[in-house]
């Protein structure tokens, strides 16, 4: 069973100088595969600051994230990009999608990033598009869809390499409630037991359908 650990996670902007500011203060926490997290907090509880961490996007001032063992901060630039790219499914309330493209071109680009060719990309992406039930939507431009279809796409594009770990930061934020709640379905639904799923959010109405609920305050979990 995969694992992420997280030991005395602290980040911590301009580190020594006057106008430092602790966006982190010493997280431990451990998420176990298979299961659903619903991080909750206020803006300025570092709530995203510690899914940059868990998502090799930043680098913790101290402390270790641990991959399945493998502290992330020991990684080099390149090495943590390969691991995003083959181990973590990011999803944003702003899509990421590029407009102009199809929902097909948007999806495909994760997976050629992860090595692989070209049509072995288009395969995976119209099966991760199948899984979000969207197939029919292949070919069209994501800027002629609606909020709800591009989720879609966007969470289709974060499964394409089956991840180990899915980071949906804010997914339902600017949905309508129906769609939110399709969304929803579609997240946890991605849950399996090789997959964690760690949604940040301020519905309390998602966070309730999560195994677990984290409150992140000041930059502590309490």
């Amino acid at each position: 069973m995969k694992t992420l650990r997280l030991i005395n996670i602290e980040k911590t902007y301009n580190p020594g100088r006057e106008w430092a500011v602790p966006a982190l203060r010493g997280i431990s926490y451990t998420f176990y595969a298979g299961k659903s997290y619903a991080l909750m907090g206020v803006s300025g509880s570092g709530k995203t600051t510690l899914l940059n961490v868990i998502g090799g996007l930043d680098f913790p001032t101290n402390g270790q994230c641990l991959w399945d063992g493998q502290d992330m901060t020991d990684l080099s630039d390149s090495q943590r990009a390969y691991m995003r790219a083959k181990q973590i499914g990011f999803v944003l309330q702003n899509y990421g999608l590029v407009e102009d493209l199809s929902a097909l071109d948007n999806c495909i680009a994760p997976a050629v990033f992860a090595g692989d060719t070209m049509r072995k990309a288009r395969h995976k992406a119209m099966c991760a598009m199948e899984q979000m039930h969207i197939p029919e939507l292949a070919r069209r431009p994501v800027k002629r869809m609606s909020g709800g279809q591009k989720q879609r796409v966007a969470i289709a594009r974060a499964l394409i390499n089956q991840p180990g770990l899915l980071i949906a930061d804010e997914p339902t934020g600017s949905l309508d409630m129906a769609t939110a709640d399709r969304i929803a379905q579609a997240l946890l639904g991605a849950v399996n037991e090789r997959c964690i799923l760690l949604i940040a959010t301020h519905n309390e109405s998602l966070a309730a359908r999560c195994d677990e609920v984290l409150h992140i305050q000041d930059g502590l979990l309490v």
